[in-house]
């Protein structure tokens, strides 16, 4: 039954500095998954967008994202970044996105901020290639994958609940302090991506 518990796992890679350098930004940055449980009650609030409106930004970011991760993706790391340099950079990338949601005065905006900046989200696949790459190195590296799986997924599960109620918490709060202030969330968010990188 050992075999199921990840903390005996995790400790293994966290046991490794390169590793624990990489895995904590990954923790740190996967929490702003979180911003998801608040995103349409801040565009609601925020935009006074419509139930249309909100589907409408929603389908937008998804089409751009899956363009992102289905097709640029293979043509943007062999070719102008590597693994390190997709990792920081897209980190940055992601930060002044998550700023721009944050500050962007109009619905309309949004599109803007998606259509320049969502192309950071080549952070998490080439961070947990950096990962994998790394734990090939250890003494066991080969017997080793599945667990790191396993670690991954369930760093990025709880960074996620957590992050959830984090979000939702701080957004609670900062409209308690002013109905303006609804931002502050997203600007946390960005900053949590700029001290990953």
């Amino acid at each position: 039954m050992t075999e199921l518990n990840p903390i005996p796992a995790l400790i293994t890679h966290m046991k490794n500095p390169i590793m624990r350098d990489l895995t904590i930004p990954l923790f740190v940055s996967s929490l702003n998954v979180g911003t998801g449980s608040i995103w349409v009650i801040y565009q609601v609030h925020k935009y006074h967008s419509s139930s249309t409106e909100v589907g409408i930004y929603m389908a937008f970011y998804g089409v751009v994202s899956a363009f992102i991760l289905g097709v640029l993706i293979k043509r943007m790391i062999p070719a102008y970044w590597n693994e390190e340099q997709a990792s920081v950079y897209g980190l940055l990338l992601q930060a002044m996105q998550y700023l721009g949601y944050g500050l962007v005065p109009t619905y309309w905006s949004l599109f803007v901020v998606v259509a320049v900046f969502t192309v950071g989200m080549v952070y998490d696949p080439a961070l947990k290639a950096l990962i994998v790459k790394e734990s090939l190195l250890l003494p066991d590296g080969a017997t080793v994958q599945g667990n790191l799986q396993g670690v991954l997924c369930s760093i990025r599960t709880l960074a996620t609940a957590f992050g959830s109620l984090l979000f939702a918490a701080l957004f609670a709060e900062s409209l308690k302090m002013h109905p303006e202030a609804s931002y502050l969330s997203f600007v946390l968010a960005s900053f949590l991506y700029f001290i990953s990188a």
